[in-house]
């Protein structure tokens, strides 16, 4: 026979274990407290309490368990492949943009700083399994490549931090301030070019390849800061309306092949204001970046020597 302590509060067998204890439940096997069992309590008719234990292993032997146990594997088995599918695609999209080597990297810098000698702004075209793939930019100085505005981008914050250094204002504070002043330049334009394609109806253009494009401004903006650092004011604004006018000049010639052939008509004074709008964006905005980081610091250009 079970045993009550005095103050009814828990009900022990003959060997000592607790069988019943307030708030807890009762565990028929006579274990103690804490044990495995799973109990509920349901009020009986007379209005008294009767504890019930309820045991959920032998559900996932019933059909219905089994087919829920299938149907949660599946679904398990198809999220997991899904991921790793998705991830292998990223990182395939990610290595075609840095798909580069030392040739390419020499021969884009020259495009970009002088676009006018450049004649074919074609990309090439390569067929593979019954579809056309535009080639990496190893092989094709028109692609684009995320590798060399990354290197540039990097480059421009730390000649910002050497000003700000040079003018007794750095922090590390500044590094991250500058870097999220061009990230929200390059946000900016980039949502404005991919607005205005889809509004005139041009082709669809992925993704990183308009990020891409809005980035190599940056390639520019190192040359007219490192320029001015060394020769100081003049040479400064020369090589920056250089530089810009180098930048307008890439981005019309790049965007222009995302429109349809417009030689039988169509909205083409549209597509023109949009790259004129764009051409005049990338003087503002190679203006903004080059002499922001002088503007930002108390240290002026170095003055012409006389």
């Amino acid at each position: 026979m079970g045993q009550r302590d005095w103050l009814g509060v828990e009900t022990r067998d003959e060997a000592g274990h607790i069988m019943y204890q307030e708030g807890a439940g009762y565990n028929p096997n006579g274990a103690p407290y804490g044990g495995n069992s799973f109990t509920t309590f349901t009020p009986n008719n007379n209005g008294g309490n009767a504890y019930t234990p309820v045991d959920f292993s032998g559900l996932v032997d019933t059909p219905m368990g089994q087919v829920a146990s299938k149907i949660g594997l599946d679904l398990f088995k198809g999220g997991s492949q899904n991921a790793a599918f998705q991830y292998q695609k990223n990182m395939s999209m990610l290595k075609y943009y840095f798909n580069v080597n030392n040739s390419y990297v020499i021969n884009k810098i020259k495009l970009l700083l002088f676009p006018i000698a450049h004649k074919q702004w074609a990309r090439r075209i390569h067929r593979q399994n019954d579809s056309e793939v535009f080639l990496p930019a190893r092989d094709d100085i028109n692609a684009p490549d995320l590798y060399i505005p990354l290197m540039a981008f990097v480059t421009y914050i730390l000649i910002f931090g050497y000003i700000m250094g040079a003018s007794k204002q750095f922090t590390p504070e500044v590094l991250g301030k500058m870097a999220s002043a061009g990230l929200f330049v390059l946000i900016s334009e980039f949502s404005f070019i991919k607005l205005s394609l889809y509004l005139l109806n041009a082709y669809t253009v992925p993704f990183l390849d308009i990020v891409s494009f809005c980035s190599y401004k940056y390639v520019g903006v190192v040359l007219t800061m490192l320029v001015g650092l060394i020769f100081g004011q003049y040479p400064f604004y020369a090589v920056l309306i250089f530089t810009s006018i180098c930048g307008a000049i890439f981005m019309v010639k790049t965007l222009k092949l995302v429109f349809p052939d417009m030689s039988m008509g169509g909205p083409k004074h549209k597509r023109n204001y949009f790259l004129m709008g764009v051409a005049v964006n990338q003087l503002i905005l190679c203006y903004y970046l080059s002499y922001g980081a002088w503007s930002a610091s108390s240290l002026s250009l170095p003055a012409p020597s006389q």
